[in-house]
């Protein structure tokens, strides 16, 4: 069974409670990523998206160089350990309506995140592998599990699990 760990990145963007949300925002830029961590003595504490930032600060008029990430991040993300199933993320991004999902370890410490792009990309690659299975197998009787074609997008190596993790 494929789990959260095939699918997510490592390259983690990380700020304090304590850094203001313009340098938080730097740091996002810099990575071209959608959310940072917020972590607080090496524990996801909280989660800070581009949304976030402009509904809670440019929205209300605040100054991101003022405002400190902890005063607008979401606390205590719901989180998925690297073992769950991808159908457990799925069900937690689309039931909450998340665009991203904090992966951690079994002490609460950041492994990785999987946004729902990454779910996207993952379906997609299993989709056109599924379709140019199909085209080669004339009778239906020989096709394969689509399920079993997911399985085999997961170890693209130019997917999301490819990238190097980052630290600050």
């Amino acid at each position: 069974m494929l789990n959260v760990k095939s699918i997510m990145s490592r390259a983690l963007v990380v700020a304090t409670p304590d850094d203001s949300v313009a340098t938080a925002m730097q740091r996002l830029a810099a990575r071209d990523v959608g959310a940072v961590l917020v972590v607080c003595e090496g524990r996801v504490c909280g989660i800070l998206s581009e949304r976030d930032v402009l509904r809670r600060v440019v929205a209300r008029g605040r100054e991101p160089d003022d405002t400190r990430v902890g005063d607008v991040a979401t606390s205590n993300p719901v989180a998925v350990r690297a073992e769950a199933s991808i159908k457990e993320c799925t069900e937690l991004i689309r039931g909450h309506g998340f665009r991203h999902l904090p992966v951690v370890d079994a002490k609460g410490r950041p492994v990785g995140i999987v946004s729902s792009r990454d779910l996207l990309d993952f379906v997609v690659r299993g989709l056109e592998r599924y379709i140019d299975r199909q085209r080669g197998e004339p009778r239906s009787e020989e096709r394969v599990d689509p399920y079993e074609t997911f399985s085999s997008a997961a170890e693209d190596p130019a997917g999301p699990a490819a990238r190097p993790p980052v630290s600050l």
